[in-house]
């Protein structure tokens, strides 16, 4: 299922920190999250970060997070589809 995921980053680079309002886009499920794409808001744009991949890939607590929305996300078109029939 592709999701898309809204959040805020704090990245540390060099000796500073820095939090960015991200929207990460990635493919997702119960035992599964591949991140795609991560943009960060640069005043009213979004702008592509593909550099940021290697600095969170190893970030076990993010991807809880997605594989838990993903699993929200599949749990409310459930719901979504048994109120149409």
């Amino acid at each position: 299922m592709r999701c898309e995921y809204d959040t805020v980053l704090t990245l540390g680079l060099g000796p500073a920190e820095r939090e960015y309002d991200a929207r990460i886009q990635y493919r997702g499920g119960r035992w599964e999250a591949d991140i795609d794409r991560v943009e960060i808001r640069m005043g009213d744009d979004w702008v592509a970060v593909p550099w940021v991949l290697t600095l969170i890939e190893d970030s076990a607590p993010l991807y809880d997070e997605l594989r838990a929305h993903a699993v929200g996300r599949l749990a409310d078109a459930r719901e979504i589809a048994r109120t149409d029939r």
